[in-house]
């Protein structure tokens, strides 16, 4: 299973959706005309995302699918005022 820190992938449920939709968008762009460049998405998105070759003779066979991996996104946000004061710290000397 794929863990992905809610900092990188946003709330879940716009993440599926995010994943659904680059999903049909790999599909249309692999059905389209050649020469055009496959679309991108974020890397998170990406990483999620598996093409599955159809098997068989080529002349039976059905396209290749894309799909989602099994994924799981965990909250990496400090939990405690400690950790919440160092990250703040953190954010105000990197963004000066």
């Amino acid at each position: 299973m794929i863990r992905i820190p809610l900092t990188q992938s946003g709330p879940a449920d716009q993440f599926a959706k995010d994943v659904q939709a680059h999903i049909e968008a790999l599909t249309a762009h692999m059905m389209g005309k050649p020469g055009k460049p496959a679309p991108r998405a974020t890397i998170a998105v990406e990483m999620v995302i598996s093409r599955q070759p159809q098997e068989g003779p080529v002349a039976t066979r059905g396209p290749d699918k894309f799909i989602a991996k099994p994924y799981e996104i965990y909250d990496d946000k400090p939990q405690t005022a400690e950790a919440q004061q160092a990250l703040g710290v953190l954010r105000e000397t990197i963004n000066g």
